[in-house]
């Protein structure tokens, strides 16, 4: 599995939770580390905003430091997700 840096949960219909790599800024590369900084900052505003067109832009990420590794509806089937969760912390 590649590294997972962030992953965005739907806890409820129009709530979610944002949750990163505990040591986000040691684990990515220092050239990309403003831009994920930027973007890392972003997704709580964006998530209050228009929920729905994050969650769309985020499964379509292809190229660049972020990519989307997986967009599903249920974490459970990603027995891996699932456990990183626990040592992620939320935004």
């Amino acid at each position: 599995m590649a590294l997972v840096l962030a992953i965005v949960l739907e806890e409820e219909q129009g709530r979610f939770q944002v949750l990163v790599h505990p040591q986000l800024p040691a684990v990515v590369d220092p050239g990309d580390l403003d831009l994920l900084g930027a973007i890392v900052e972003d997704l709580p505003v964006r998530v209050q905003q228009d929920p729905a067109k994050l969650l769309e832009h985020l499964s379509l990420l292809e190229r660049g430091p972020l990519v989307t590794y997986e967009a599903g509806t249920d974490i459970g089937r990603y027995p891996l997700l699932l456990e990183l969760c626990s040592s992620f912390v939320p935004l």
